[in-house]
């Protein structure tokens, strides 16, 4: 896919996964590394017609902010069809940046770092991007530690170590970031990195979730539903259903239903 981006001059990709049954967290990785080149090219890059195993894997792994994904071939083309331009932003100059970056501003490392993995107004460098954002994220800087933790948990031009991800997620969460505190619960609940702690994947979701983190509270809740690491509670979990509902979240709404639907069978009977 990489060679075909690379020896094409089209300007939308659209790759149909119908086929794949099982992708490993590497291979999810490089996936993420076409998104960015083909971001490089100016290229717009869309998936379609993921397997019931792999729609696990991408919600898992919280891949649907980062790669465009559609149900059918129909549904993508249309999509490419619909899309317009997002509006240009004007960029401070790389060589001004870098400099600020040499001279230790930490924001500027991030963005350096940024600037490399995307290949915006420099050419597209991953380990170059990594080697930035280690600069920045061991000076403390959050959103270098998430962005480290990415690359680590996806084998994104490193070698794949979650434990090592989890480190930093737990770096940057400790520090108020809210996608590295839900990935922490989420890598906790499922045992991403070790054997599941749900005690600790509820820690974390509730900190998520009090910072309006729509999935975080979808995932605290279920916990609170099922009894799984937290004490069972049916009117909590129906409080964090709510707010996540009220923030637009589909599963939230459905879960909420479903559970009037339960109580209302079971006054009946």
């Amino acid at each position: 896919l990489m060679g075909f981006v690379e020896q094409n001059d089209g300007n939308r990709l659209l790759v149909d996964l119908s086929g794949v049954n099982f992708m490993s967290s590497l291979m999810i990785g490089k996936l993420v590394l076409l998104k960015n080149r083909c971001k490089s090219k100016d290229i717009e890059l869309k998936f379609c017609q993921l397997s019931e195993g792999l729609q696990e894997v991408f919600q898992l792994l919280h891949l649907y902010k980062l790669i465009d994904v559609y149900p059918g071939e129909s549904d993508a083309l249309q999509a490419f069809g619909l899309e317009t331009k997002k509006s240009t932003v004007t960029l401070p100059e790389f060589a001004a940046q870098l400099e600020l970056a040499e001279q230790g501003d930490l924001d500027a490392q991030f963005q350096i770092g940024g600037r490399y993995a995307e290949g915006t107004g420099v050419e597209e460098d991953f380990l170059k991007a990594v080697q930035w954002y280690e600069r920045a994220a061991e000076a403390d800087h959050a959103e270098a530690q998430y962005a480290l933790g990415t690359a680590f948990a996806y084998g994104m031009k490193v070698q794949h170590d979650y434990e090592k991800a989890l480190e930093w997620f737990e770096k940057a969460a400790e520090q108020g970031h809210v996608e590295a505190q839900y990935n922490l619960g989420m890598s906790h609940c499922h045992g991403l990195a070790g054997e599941p702690d749900h005690a600790l994947a509820a820690q974390w979701y509730r900190r998520a979730a009090d910072a309006g983190h729509s999935e975080a509270q979808v995932a605290l809740a279920d916990l609170y539903l099922e009894g799984t690491g937290v004490e069972e509670d049916v009117e909590r979990a129906v409080e964090w259903y709510q707010r996540a509902a009220a923030q637009g979240s589909e599963r939230g709404a459905e879960m909420l239903q479903k559970i009037q639907q339960d109580a209302d069978f079971d006054s009946s009977a």
